[in-house]
């Protein structure tokens, strides 16, 4: 398949391989994961957002990855040189956490005993409340973020895998201006006009053997 500027349309053809691979700045093909027809064991979804400034930046992700989901919470202090992450999991969970087929809205929240992670989308004004429990050594994490996109253009792959029925698609949106706090611990820090973040959204069909 010729790598080139995708077009509008479905993502997957009738056998579950991809129409057109190719790069795009928006995300105009249409995801849905009922049209896969690969094994239901390989069908990766997930959000993960980052924020951050000059001396600190958090992480948040939620996925669903069939056979296994998690929630995941990072810290990094740049000052200090140190990080930590929590990814709480659970298992076989093949769709059932419902994580929308477009970036473009709809909410996606995730709760459970130690943690709430809420990411609140209404046509990109994204609002993310998330709390995680004892994230290391007694610590818990919380943050109320809200980030706006900046730039009408994104980063867009539709990536085919060498094997019928697996590909990737996957969504990069740069420079969100973020605005919110978090904590951790005794450190609350909030974020102002010198924070971003980025939403790496992907989807697809993942071989068992792979190179990043």
């Amino acid at each position: 398949m010729e790598q080139k500027q995708l077009s509008p349309g479905l993502l997957l053809d009738v056998k579950g391989n991809l129409n057109e691979c190719g790069y795009s700045n928006q995300l105009i093909k249409e995801y849905c994961r009922n049209d896969i027809k690969a094994s239901k064991f390989r069908i990766k979804e997930w959000d993960y957002y980052y924020i951050g400034d000059s001396e600190f930046g958090i992480a948040l992700t939620i996925a669903d990855n069939s056979y296994m989901a998690m929630v995941s919470v990072s810290v990094l202090d740049f000052v200090n040189k140190t990080h930590i992450t929590k990814s709480p999991m659970k298992w076989f969970t093949f769709g059932k956490w419902n994580i929308p087929s477009t970036s473009a809205n709809g909410d996606l929240v995730r709760e459970s005993k130690g943690f709430s992670m809420k990411f609140f989308n209404d046509n990109g004004n994204r609002h993310l409340v998330c709390s995680m429990k004892n994230v290391s050594k007694g610590k818990d994490f919380s943050c109320d973020v809200f980030l706006n996109q900046t730039n009408n253009n994104s980063m867009v792959i539709a990536t085919p895998f060498n094997k019928k029925k697996h590909f990737y698609y996957n969504q990069k949106i740069n420079l969100l201006s973020a605005t919110g706090w978090f904590s951790y611990g005794d450190i609350k820090h909030e974020f102002i006009d010198s924070a971003y973040g980025v939403l790496d959204w992907g989807r697809g069909v993942w071989t068992y053997s792979n190179t990043w």
